[in-house]
């Protein structure tokens, strides 16, 4: 697009972003004091460059918004656009690129204090040594290592239980009666003193004990 743009801008921020973060990103930015950051986002509109062409006034406006501030592009009215140098030329940053020299701060690294540590020597053991004490296993000169795949242990003898003699059992047939009756008569027990409860009831099988005496009161006497 052709023609003269001034980039201005008027304290908007991007919705979603920390107005302190966005203060300190523009103030990196453009190197600006605290003082002149706050007249920035003062809510009046302030021209931050002139004299752009298109392209240029598009990245002013692409960078700030890396940084979360809002500017807009404005044509200025009968300005003479600018005379580009052979070797300036504009190209195209690769995606994902920070625009403007916009970077995180460096951390800040932790003062540790080291002066009572050392370094040991190459080789050294840097663990707290450990007084073992030897234990006394006996005499192992009859002991050895068995082959690979060995079955370690004796193998039991298998003994096989008898098998039963069952030549005078036989398989009744179907219906059979294996248990021949009785012919001794029942016995007759009288139960006189139990009945049938009704359904629901507590059967209680526990016996109470017998109330206590009431107590003796004959030596006292009402006042």
């Amino acid at each position: 697009m052709d023609g003269v743009f001034e980039v201005i801008f008027d304290g908007r921020i991007m919705p979603g972003r920390d107005p302190h973060e966005v203060k300190a990103q523009v103030g990196r930015l453009f190197k600006a004091s605290p003082e002149v950051i706050e007249r920035l986002f003062s809510g009046n509109a302030i021209s931050i460059k002139k004299d752009l062409d298109y392209a240029a006034a598009l990245r002013y406006v692409s960078v700030m918004k890396e940084a979360g501030a809002l500017a807009r592009l404005k044509q200025q009215e009968g300005a003479v656009a600018p005379v580009k140098k052979g070797s300036e030329t504009w190209t195209l940053a690769p995606a994902g690129e920070t625009l403007g020299g916009l970077k995180s701060a460096p951390p800040i690294p932790r003062q540790v204090d080291l002066s009572q540590y050392t370094l040991a020597p190459v080789g050294a053991d840097v663990g707290e040594k450990r007084e073992l004490t030897a234990v006394d296993v006996g005499d192992l000169s009859e002991f050895s290592i068995a082959e690979v795949g060995a079955t370690l242990g004796t193998p039991r003898e298998y003994i096989p239980l008898p098998e039963p003699d069952i030549s005078d059992l036989s398989i009744a047939e179907v219906g059979a009666t294996l248990v021949e009756p009785s012919d001794k008569p029942a016995a007759n027990v009288e139960v006189p003193d139990f009945g049938l409860a009704e359904v629901g009831a507590t059967l209680d099988t526990e016996k109470k004990a017998p109330p206590p005496p009431p107590p003796n009161t004959d030596h006292l006497k009402l006042g």
